[in-house]
């Protein structure tokens, strides 16, 4: 296969910003570095074999998609046989791999994995509302490394951090299912776009998109992001942030639309970056 198949067979940015959320969780609680690299690790794996099982468990509606008609399972350089294979192996060899933690990071691995391959693929075929469950699978690698690290999975401080993923998931995902409506309806996949017009879409998708903005903030007001130096990176990256908000009034053009998921997603990556950075230089 060449590079770009494998880049739609692996996703690699997707299972870039999982490993950099669980090394995150870890360090959040921990110092040590052997914890939240291994859970990083153990996520990667976990989240290559769901990746893999997703696209074995999609190939009817990608080969009918322009974005994803491409993948290696749909044009046959991937055999499906060796597709679920190889996500088998793969999910329970990053299970196995959380397991030489604990059983509750052994636990929360397998919560993503029901999250996203039972609950979020499956209802996506019959409602919009698939993005909950896609949602909160999205927010768990950070706490896979939170409690990979020793930590407990109850303290506020990382539910108020996968809290804010899950607020950056929501139009991470609509933004990019607006974009490739047509993809969607040709697919006959339900999405939120078919309940509002564009009008009410592009409101709703401003209002959520701001929305992150205080919730960012509350990083440093709980002293979970605590480098003063940091702390003003945060605040000039959210300013320049609203600004880009502020004048992109229509989000109802296909490069609006790819520009604001575009800007939406370097926020989170800014969020994780900024964060780990803090826990490194504490």
């Amino acid at each position: 296969m060449n590079p770009n198949e494998w880049r739609l067979l692996l996703r690699p940015r997707l299972l870039a910003l999982n490993s950099l959320a669980a090394f995150t969780g870890g360090l959040l609680f921990s110092a040590s570095l052997f914890p939240a690299l291994g859970a990083a690790f153990a996520v990667t794996v976990l989240a290559t074999g769901a990746t893999l099982l997703n696209q074995w468990q999609e190939r009817p509606f990608d080969r009918l998609m322009q974005r994803t008609r491409q993948r290696p399972l749909v044009t046959g350089k991937i055999s499906p046989r060796s597709g679920l294979l190889w996500g088998l192996i793969l999910v329970l060899l990053g299970l196995g791999l959380l397991s030489l933690f604990s059983t509750a990071a052994t636990i929360a691995g397998l919560c993503a994995l029901l999250l996203y391959n039972g609950l979020y693929t499956q209802l996506k075929r019959r409602s919009f509302l698939a993005l909950v469950p896609g949602a909160l699978c999205g927010a768990l690698p950070v706490v896979i490394g939170w409690i990979a690290a020793g930590g407990p999975w109850s303290d506020f401080r990382i539910l108020l951090v996968a809290g804010l993923i899950v607020l950056w998931q929501l139009p991470h995902f609509w933004l990019l299912a607006w974009r490739y409506r047509d993809d969607y309806r040709e697919a006959g996949l339900p999405q939120l776009h078919d309940r509002l017009d564009d009008n009410q879409m592009a409101r709703l998708s401003r209002a959520w998109l701001w929305c992150l903005i205080p919730a960012a903030l509350l990083l440093p007001l709980f002293h979970i992001l605590q480098t003063f130096s940091l702390q003003t990176a945060l605040i000039l990256g959210l300013f320049l942030y609203s600004g880009r908000l502020i004048r992109q009034r229509n989000l109802e053009s296909n490069e609006a639309l790819k520009q604001q998921f575009i800007d939406v997603n370097l926020l989170m990556l800014l969020l994780l970056i900024l964060l780990t950075l803090d826990c490194l230089l504490r």
